[in-house]
C-alpha cells in the first residue's frame, strides 16, 4: 500500500483533525507508547498579489491551532496500525522527516490531502468525501453512539459548542433510527 493511501486512512482515523493541523503533525507530536497526538500547529494558505499583478499562493505551518490552543487526541488502535505502518513504509524507503505526512522534500499541504482523498474515493469506487464531510461523519457518529456534546467540542478543537452541534447529524440508517426511538418508549 503507498504512502498516500496510508495517509488518507490515518486521517479517516484521526479525523477531529483539521486538514491543516494533520499536515502540520511532526513525529514529536506523537506518543505511541501513551497513543495520543498533540495538536499544536497547523497550516494556512497565504494568498499574496505579486508586483505584476498574479496572484500567489503558498501554504504556511503556524505555530498555533485555528483556535490558538493546542489539544490532545487518543490515538485509536486503527490508526496506532496505520502509523506503525507509515514508520515502517518510510523506514523501507530511508525516509525521514520531522512531518509525518511528507512527499519529496516537504510536508504534504491541504491541497494533497484532497487530491489523495479523490484518487482513493475513485479507487474504492465511492462518492469523493471532502475533508470536511468527513469531520462532520466524525462528529455525528460519536454523537450517535452518545459521546457528550462537549467532548466532542474538545476533539474537534471548537471552542464553541454551537459550532460541533451544527457538525452533527443522523448518520445511521432510517430502520436503525426508527428502533432506538421505539425502544425509548
Amino acid at each position: 500500500m503507498n504512502l498516500i493511501l496510508q495517509y488518507y486512512l490515518t486521517y479517516t482515523v484521526v479525523s477531529e483533525l483539521r486538514v491543516g493541523e494533520l499536515v502540520a503533525l511532526k513525529w514529536e507530536n506523537v506518543n505511541m507508547r501513551e497513543r495520543y497526538l498533540s495538536v499544536e500547529r497547523e497550516e494556512v494558505h497565504i494568498r499574496e498579489r505579486l508586483d505584476d499583478g498574479t496572484i500567489s499562493y503558498k501554504w504556511v505551518i503556524e505555530d498555533h491551532t485555528k483556535t490558538y490552543t493546542s489539544r490532545y487526541i487518543y490515538i485509536i488502535p486503527k490508526a496506532l496500525d496505520i502509523l506503525e505502518n507509515v514508520i515502517r513504509i518510510r523506514d523501507n524507503k530511508n525516509v525521514s522527516s520531522d512531518y509525518i505526512f511528507k512527499k519529496g522534500c516537504d510536508h504534504l499541504n491541504t491541497n494533497n490531502i484532497s487530491n489523495a482523498l479523490r484518487w482513493a474515493c475513485k479507487k474504492a469506487e465511492i462518492s469523493n468525501k471532502s475533508t470536511h464531510k468527513i469531520r462532520k461523519t466524525f462528529a455525528s457518529k460519536l454523537d450517535a453512539s452518545g459521546a457528550p456534546t462537549d467532548e466532542i467540542r474538545a476533539l474537534l478543537g471548537h471552542t464553541d459548542a454551537q459550532t460541533t452541534l451544527g457538525y452533527i447529524y443522523n448518520p445511521l440508517p432510517k430502520e436503525e433510527t426508527l428502533s432506538m426511538i421505539q425502544s425509548a418508549f
